[in-house]
């Protein structure tokens, strides 16, 4: 799971541990605290998503729109874009627009009722998950705050940890290549 997908996935090898074979965590937080000055940073992206999330556009129309995707800010404190990272006209932005156009609103309105959303949620979860662990960390402008990852690794049973140098929170999307160089070992390991 990505960000608040791992979070899914976590409490889900948690209350479930005897269903659940590996759990990857991509550049997902541990405790809520920690998230909600992260979700704070990512407030222009989260706006942008919800502008468009449920559109009536077509995929066709609202893809260039997707250029205008921020990414995060630079050691400058600078605004990057999806195109400063991918270009203009990137094949990747079709998939957004498609994905955004059925995204639901409620959930960008619950992410940003985090502390609610994620009630509850911690590191006391952890020990309860019996399976490997993956997780993989953006070097730049992470979810997951490197202590909270070291502590992490303290608690589960069986993990790693990757951080990604260079990569921003949506590091699929940045450079899907590097992500999996990084996932398949794992899933290889574990077979």
């Amino acid at each position: 799971g990505h960000s608040l997908g791992a979070e899914v996935a976590v409490w889900t090898a948690a209350r479930s541990s005897h269903r659940v074979l590996a759990v990857i965590v991509e550049d997902g937080p541990f405790t809520g605290a920690e998230a909600i000055p992260i979700i704070e940073r990512q407030r222009e992206q989260l706006d942008f998503q919800r502008r468009y999330a449920g559109s009536r556009m077509e995929p066709s129309e609202l893809a260039p729109l997707m250029a205008d995707l921020p990414f995060g800010r630079d050691g400058d404190g600078r605004l990057v874009l999806a195109r400063d990272v991918l270009g203009d006209g990137h094949p990747e932005y079709l998939e957004w627009a498609e994905t955004i156009r059925v995204h639901d609103p409620m959930f960008l309105d619950a992410l940003t009722d985090y502390e609610r959303f994620s009630a509850g949620y911690g590191l006391h979860l952890l020990p309860d998950i019996a399976c490997p662990v993956l997780i993989l960390r953006a070097g730049n402008e992470s979810a997951l705050p490197l202590e909270e990852a070291q502590a992490a690794l303290d608690v589960l049973p069986d993990a790693r940890l990757i951080t990604l140098e260079g990569l921003f929170h949506g590091m699929h999307w940045q450079a899907p290549d590097r992500v999996l160089g990084a996932v398949l070992p794992f899933l290889e390991q574990i077979r």
